[in-house]
């Protein structure tokens, strides 16, 4: 290359330095668009995959209904491709902070020499050192100062089984760690609170109290090296899991057995207690019966007695007041005999005879009332004397009884120091001294006096156990001398020893085998104390050389036991001899109460006796100073009358005494009926006292049965409960899941997917606009210049360095604008993007390395047909002779356009309108280039405002176009769905506004590109679905309804099969169960892929009813502190699963949507760089094409303004036709990008809003305009000298 051609091409780069900087602009933009978009998913990919790596993140989690054992996990490890291992705790708590209660996730610090798998990132302060520390998880401190370093957390004592789960409530925060298990902001549903999860915190193992492992995490061989993302990743994975699955059914059956096992042990022994406690209860009931029945049957005779009396009594005092009458007239008529011997001796000497008769019988009835009167008083004074004795013994027993009470608090200490001692209950003690007491009562012993005989007493109790004070050094020590002491005694030959030795040696030999057998303390405490109580006692029977070894052995074996417990054994004896005396002195009292009472009883029994007595001797006295008044009255009376009376005496003196002794016997018998009637009444008071108590035993006997009976009911309900709970304790299940379970891992790599679907697709069209641009704008340039070309070419220049300046300009701009596009593609979109994913991940920093495959494939395609396109219009342009290529080209050749022809609207357009037409369909080439240009960047524009439509509409349509109902509770059994506090409470429209009851089956169908995630979805009531969502077809609008004929399948799931309405679809349910069934309807959906079936449908396909274990539920009020409420209710109840808001679902979709939109906004702002940057291109080109007839229509007269308009009217023509052009295919470019990018469970929604058509045009026009503008300054630079020159 000449110096000369060398200045020319550098002039070249300088006069056309606006549209090199052009070139530049869109070359940086289509490489730094599409080699920046693709690189950011990998980049992100990397960034991530480097710090799970670093953090030794999981391969496989594996969980069981029932818990993992230590079997488990060494199970686990040796497993097949296992490369590490390790076990941990969970649980989901409320904790308190600070006033507040907030749903939190606690997990375990793994044991220090096993911290490999999802290990901790110390971000500030240290990690717990015992019990009662914790760290919290960084991710929510990044959100929230609330849980920092210092700061309290209190597990609330409202969580359920909390005893089972943690053995400290309370902790103080040290540290804040991040773990990759949590890199996401989202966390797994909660079982407790709300359901959602804001505090995550470690603590010590030794702080949980689970019996088994909640979750075991591992790591395979070879996936660390392996990227996760990568099929040889998932096939390692794959088979490791397998390998796992593999074990899960004899684990599962293992952990089942042993749970069962040990339950039905402890079923049986409560049967057991059950029937012993049972039996002692009816025979003591029985026991009880009998002796009611005995007080029945003893009541019934006294009364069956008591009745014969009163019928007897009843008679004899008949038969008195007959006799009494009978006897009254006798003296009637002895009175009238008596009138008429009045005057006769014989009548007096007779009564002077039956005086004198009855004078003795007067004396001797004196003298044996005097006796009574003597005996009574004796007996008074006797009573009286006991009485005073038994009054004197109560007050010696109160005294005792005082004195007993003062030594209760003493004996209650010491009775507790005792146990302290012996290490064992008070209660055990207090029976032991108790029957020590007895015994000594019983036997009239003496307590314990020395250790052997507290040992002996304690032997004999059986309930209590002297503290062992050997080490187990000293235990192995006697065991091996008893063993050595044992081989002694087996040398020594019995036969020639006399049986009485003989039978000693074996007792030796026993007792010496019990010592050497003692593999504890405790045990050998006991052997050796028999051992010496033996030896001291039979030991001098033995042969002399084995009794001198046994008593050595056996002595030096009881001095080995330490000082302190011998001392304590001495203390024991004397102790226990002060508590025996207070329990006998208690007994002692006891006895003489009870003797005292038993002689107040017998005393008071007594003195109704004496009563009767006094009242017998009163009537006796009485009658006995009437008889003497009545005879002395008669002696008056004979003495007067003797002389009327001698005559009647005989007769008079026989009917004296005929009526004397009749009144003795009606006497005689009255004091008999006095006394039977006395005797009546007393066994009539004893029948009512003892009918009293048979009634009192009877209500008591009830109550105890009552008490009985329902204690034994308690009991025999709650073996009964454990029963049914053993019965219902399910087989238990493994989950092994993998990364793609976890919460943080799959919303990441879903996110990850999305965006790369977004930058494959996306940025194709971006960079083939750039290089249409691109290449239009160097084929312009090489035609402008014909004629240096053709003047090159004339001066005798080769083609190859002709073509080598256009070459160097083209590789020079597109060459520079790669390197600037791959410096911005590659540093600043990643982390704008990355930035943007902030807001839903704890991101570490990206890497943002440069490379290679994506740098040749933007920039290097973009180089390569910049410079090829050049080069093929300088060859073109070459291959014609220099004289015609130094000639401009002959201008279009004019005609008429279709305007022209329709004359009335031509005739009225004023010359530069016409103009303007004429040039818009005269310069085809320059018209398609530029709206070809503008069309592509507008169809950007739409695309990426249509696209973020899309994404929004899944919220509104899906959540609220579709889904009425805010609440789906899903429960573990159906019976929760049917009655219960559950449905009690959900079917409350207090509590909700309306539910119902559906089965949901997670399920996974056939595809056609392999298995997909399906849920079928059965309402109970299908009238009533209709309330709770709203299915239709998405263009039509038109409803379909869930019929009992004919399942409704998601639009997403319908077009991935294949199928419409009135095809047939193969469905398998939960239970792996197969029906074919027939497409009634297809409805839109965007969210999962969903198949709609009533109860009749299913039951006829899979041949069972569904399974009902969700409730559907509509909220009177859907805010923050209604669904806390409600999720705190019923969380708080059994068989509830988990819960799951529409609300929370549209919070999670929006963050999911904020990050995308992130990448929505980029590709935007991109897109409207691009269409400013090509109107400006093309514009520039358009006016350098057009100096001279611009330069022509200044000197002819235009004004600026006019100028301006004359060109500027033709470049907003074309921006309306390009932009209408890009309206179009905008749509187009939308539909292709949304149904290229979706994945398989979500559909975008189909429709761009006008607004966004709107935006779209606006920021054309905006940056057409602003073109204009820029352009303005560049016309009117343009000199009127211009079309004065030569043409070029």
């Amino acid at each position: 290359m000449t110096r000369s051609y060398r200045k020319n091409t550098l002039r070249t780069f300088k006069s056309t330095a606006s549209r090199f900087a052009a070139v530049f602009a869109i070359v940086a933009l289509g490489v730094g668009f599409l080699a920046g978009l693709n690189a950011t998913p990998i980049d992100m990919k990397e960034s991530m995959e480097r710090y799970m790596d670093d953090g030794n993140f999981y391969d496989l989690r594996i969980v069981s209904t029932l818990g993992l054992t230590d079997e488990d996990v060494d199970a686990l490890r040796q497993v097949e491709g296992v490369r590490q291992v390790q076990p941990g705790y969970s649980a989901d708590l409320l904790v308190e902070v600070d006033g507040d209660t907030v749903v939190s996730r606690v997990h375990s610090l793994p044991a220090p020499e096993n911290n490999t798998i999802n290990q901790l990132n110390l971000v500030e302060g240290r990690l717990p050192e015992k019990s009662g520390e914790c760290v919290v998880e960084a991710s929510y401190t990044k959100k929230q100062s609330t849980y920092t370093v210092g700061a309290k957390l209190v597990v609330d004592k409202a969580n359920e089984d909390l005893d089972t789960k943690l053995s400290t409530t309370e902790y103080t925060v040290v540290g804040i760690v991040h773990n990759a298990n949590y890199f996401s902001f989202e966390r797994e549903p909660a079982s407790v609170g709300n359901g959602t999860v804001k505090l995550v915190f470690y603590i010590p193992q030794q702080d949980f109290a689970y019996e088994a492992y909640t979750e075991v995490y591992l790591t395979a061989e070879g996936a660390l090296e392996q990227d996760s993302l990568g099929d040889a990743y998932q096939t390692n994975i794959d088979t490791v899991k397998a390998n796992v699955e593999a074990i899960a059914d004899a684990r599962c059956e293992a952990r089942y057995d042993g749970i069962i096992a040990d339950a039905r042990a402890e079923l049986d022994d409560a049967w057991a207690e059950y029937n012993d406690a049972k039996a002692d209860a009816d025979q003591q009931l029985a026991d009880a019966a009998a002796e009611l029945a005995d007080g029945k049957q003893q009541l019934a005779d006294g009364q069956k007695e008591v009745d014969d009396g009163e019928r007897q009594y009843a008679d004899g005092l008949n038969e008195l007041t007959s006799n009494e009458a009978l006897l009254n007239d006798g003296a009637a008529q002895l009175a009238d005999a008596e009138a008429q011997l009045k005057d006769a001796e014989a009548q007096l000497q007779a009564g002077e005879d039956e005086l004198a008769a009855n004078a003795p019988k007067l004396e001797a009835a004196r003298k044996q009332l005097e006796e009574g009167q003597a005996q009574y008083e004796a007996g008074l004074k006797q009573y009286n004397d006991g009485l005073a004795q038994i009054e004197t013994a109560e007050k010696q027993l109160a005294d005792a009884k005082a004195q007993l009470d003062a030594n209760a608090d003493a004996y209650q200490q010491g009775i507790a120091a005792f146990a302290e001692k012996l290490g064992v209950d008070a209660a055990q003690v207090d029976a032991f001294i108790g029957w020590l007491a007895q015994n000594c009562d019983a036997n009239g012993t003496q307590p314990p006096q020395t250790v052997e005989e507290l040992w002996q007493a304690i032997q004999n109790y059986g309930g209590l156990t002297i503290p062992a004070g050997l080490t187990q050094e000293q235990v192995d020590a006697i065991r091996a001398q008893a063993n050595d002491l044992l081989a002694a005694i087996d040398e020594i030959p019995a036969d020639t020893l006399p049986e009485e030795q003989q039978q000693r040696l074996q007792e030796a030999r026993t007792y010496i085998a019990a010592v050497a057998d003692a593999a504890d303390p405790a045990a050998m405490q006991t052997a050796l104390q028999n051992a010496v109580d033996w030896a001291r006692q039979f030991a001098p029977e033995l042969p002399d050389d084995i009794r001198d070894k046994l008593t050595a052995a056996v002595e030096a074996w009881w001095a080995s036991l330490p000082e302190d417990s011998k001392a304590q054994l001495e203390e024991l004896v004397s102790g226990v001899g002060q508590l025996t005396q207070y329990r006998l002195g208690l007994l002692q009292y006891e006895q003489g109460a009870a003797q005292l009472a038993a002689a107040r009883a017998e005393l008071e029994a007594n003195a109704p006796k004496l009563a009767n007595a006094k009242a017998q001797l009163d009537d006796g006295w009485k009658q006995y100073y009437d008889g003497l008044a009545q005879y002395e009255d008669g002696k008056k009376q004979l003495a007067a009358a003797r002389a009327q009376l001698e005559d009647g005496w005989a007769t008079l003196q026989d009917k004296k005494v005929q009526m004397a002794d009749a009144r003795r016997q009606i006497d005689d018998a009255k004091g008999q009926l006095s006394d039977a009637r006395k005797k009546l009444d007393d066994a009539k008071a004893t029948i009512a006292e003892n009918l009293q108590k048979l009634r009192d035993g009877e209500i008591e006997y009830e109550d105890a049965k009552a008490e009985a009976e329902k204690a034994l009911a308690d009991a025999r309900a709650q073996i009964e409960d454990g029963e049914a709970a053993l019965n219902d304790v399910e087989y238990p299940t493994w989950y092994v899941w993998d990364r793609s379970k976890n919460v943080s891992y799959a919303s990441f790599t879903a996110n990850v997917d999305k965006l790369t679907a977004i930058t494959t697709i996306f940025p194709v069209f971006f960079f083939l606009v750039a290089a249409l641009v691109v290449s239009t704008t160097m084929t312009r340039m090489v035609e402008e210049e014909r004629l240096q070309i053709g003047t090159l070419k004339a001066l005798g220049y080769s083609g190859a360095a002709i073509m080598q300046k256009y070459l160097i300009y083209a590789f020079t701009a597109a060459a520079a604008g790669t390197v600037a596009g791959l410096a911005v593609g590659f540093k600043a979109f990643p982390s704008i993007i990355w930035s943007a994913y902030e807001m839903m991940y704890y991101m570490p920093s990206i890497a943002t390395p440069w490379r290679l495959s994506q740098a040749l494939l933007a920039g290097g395609t973009l180089i390569l047909l910049t410079v090829g396109i050049t080069a093929l219009a300088c060859r073109t342009t070459l291959q014609e002779n220099p004289a015609a290529l130094m000639l401009p080209r002959a201008p279009k050749a004019g005609k008429r356009i279709l305007l022209e022809r329709i004359t009335p609207l031509w005739r009225r357009l004023p010359f530069s309108w016409k103009v303007t037409c004429r040039n818009l369909l005269r310069y085809k080439k320059r018209f398609w280039m530029t709206v070809i240009g503008v069309a592509g960047c507008t169809s950007l524009l739409v695309a990426g405002f249509g696209l973020s439509d899309s994404l929004n509409s899944i919220i509104t349509k899906q959540y609220g176009d579709i889904y009425h109902y805010d609440l789906m509770t899903i429960v573990t059994k159906q019976e929760a769905t049917e009655s219960g506090p559950i449905y009690d409470y959900l079917y409350n429209k207090e509590n909700v506004t309306d539910s119902l009851t559906v089965a949901m089956e997670s399920t996974r169908q056939d595809g056609p590109n392999g298995e997909m995630d399906v849920y079928l979805m059965v309402p109970q009531d299908v009238d009533k679905f209709a309330e709770f969502a709203d299915l239709h077809e998405r263009l039509s609008r038109k409803a379909v309804p869930l019929g009992q004929q004919g399942v409704v399948v998601t639009e997403k799931m319908a077009k991935t099969l294949g199928v419409k309405a009135g095809d047939a679809i193969t469905l398998t349910n939960s239970d792996d169960k197969t029906a074919d069934f027939t497409v009634s309807g297809v409805c839109e959906h965007y969210v999962s892929n969903y198949v709609y079936l009533s109860p009749a449908v299913y039951e006829a396909g899979f041949g069972e009813a569904p399974a009902y274990n969700a409730i559907m539920s509509i909220l009177p009020e859907d805010t923050q502190e209604a669904r806390y409420t409600l999720s705190a209710d019923l969380l708080a109840m059994d068989n509830v699963a988990s819960l799951n808001f529409t609300q929370d679902n549209v919070n999670q979709v929006l963050n999911m949507l904020n990050s995308i939109d992130a990448v929505v906004v980029l590709i935007i702002v991109c897109a409207a760089s691009l269409a400013f940057v090509v109107l400006y291109n093309l514009s520039n080109i358009n006016i350098a094409e057009r100096v001279k007839e611009i330069a022509t229509i200044k000197v002819l007269g235009f004004y600026d303004p006019e100028v301006y308009a004359y060109v500027n009217r033709e470049s907003v023509a074309l921006t309306l036709i390009g932009t209408l052009l890009g309206l179009a295919g905008g749509i187009a470019l939308h539909s292709f990008v949304i149904t290229t990018v979706e994945v398989d469970a979500v559909m975008f929604g189909r429709q761009i809003y006008p607004q966004s058509f709107a935006y779209a045009i606006a920021l054309t026009l905006l940056f057409s305009t602003l073109v204009n503008l820029v352009m303005q300054r560049l016309l009117k630079r343009i000199s009127m000298v211009e079309s004065m020159k030569a043409p070029e």
